[in-house]
């Protein structure tokens, strides 16, 4: 993450959590339960930059492979 002088929040609404972004920081959370239901509070959002510039990182991690995973309706 970046410093930011003004607005850039990540929030959790659910459970009233806000994240400032700050240089050198990172933020983790799970967002799915063992049997891969989604784990609702964990919904986020992030906020408009008011003032400067905002750089932050994605990375995915699967724990498990389910790329061969087939779902038959």
């Amino acid at each position: 993450m970046s410093d930011v002088e003004a607005g850039g929040a990540t929030v959790f609404p659910y459970i009233g959590l806000k994240l400032y972004p700050e240089k050198g920081s990172a933020a983790f959370w799970y967002n799915l339960y063992r049997n891969g239901d989604g784990i609702y509070k964990t919904r986020h959002a992030a906020c408009p930059v008011l003032v400067g510039t905002k750089w932050v990182a994605n990375k995915w991690i699967h724990e498990e492979d389910r790329s061969l995973d087939v779902h038959v309706a």
